[in-house]
């Protein structure tokens, strides 16, 4: 049987990464775990050279037969494309679309473990057992550097630029796109996925 690849996409604090760890079956090719994983500093919010992304990426999804979640990967046309020229096909695309107040709402409120990068928040939604200590891992909990408002609102100005335009071409390439209220309960949201 065929194994699926399916893409997560959106703005950053949409909750994206939090959903893909609850699809069970799915093995989750994180791009910022990677680049970190290879000594690339992603605090500034831009974007890493798509050759660069590419690479690390492809080897990643080659490496598995295992149904794949792409987890901020692809940011842009031409690492789309590259999955294509690999022969690498996408089989769903699901976008959590979530309003820009929430979105700065969350990251003013999260914290995320140095060591398994597990997200957390300060109030009772999803708070530590132990403040400042990772249920999984055991962890020290930080706030993201990525997660200043300045760097924020880069990254969020990224995302408009050149990973939502993606939709349309997702759209030309007949790739089925799921849209999801980021702002509904996660149990509703794994639903619909």
């Amino acid at each position: 049987m065929k194994r699926k690849i399916l893409i997560f996409i959106g703005a950053p604090a949409s909750g994206k990464g939090t959903r893909i760890k609850e699809c069970i079956g799915y093995k989750q090719v994180s791009v910022s775990r990677i680049l970190r994983k290879n000594g690339y500093n992603l605090s500034n919010g831009g974007l890493v050279d798509d050759q660069i992304v590419n690479n690390l990426i492809i080897r990643e999804i080659r490496k598995s037969e295992e149904n794949i979640i792409l987890d901020g990967f692809p940011r842009t046309e031409n690492q789309f494309l590259a999955l294509l020229k690999n022969n690498i096909f996408v089989d769903k695309v699901f976008y959590i679309n979530t309003p820009i107040e929430i979105l700065f709402q969350r990251v003013r409120n999260r914290l995320t473990c140095i060591n398994c990068q597990a997200s957390f928040t300060k109030d009772t939604f999803r708070r530590p057992k132990i403040d400042g200590i990772c249920d999984y891992c055991g962890g020290k909990l930080v706030e993201r550097l990525d997660d200043s408002e300045e760097l924020f609102k880069k990254r969020l100005d990224t995302f408009e630029k050149h990973t939502k335009p993606l939709i349309r071409i997702f759209k030309e390439y007949n790739i089925p796109i799921i849209y999801i209220d980021g702002t509904l309960p996660p149990s509703e949201i794994l639903k619909l996925i």
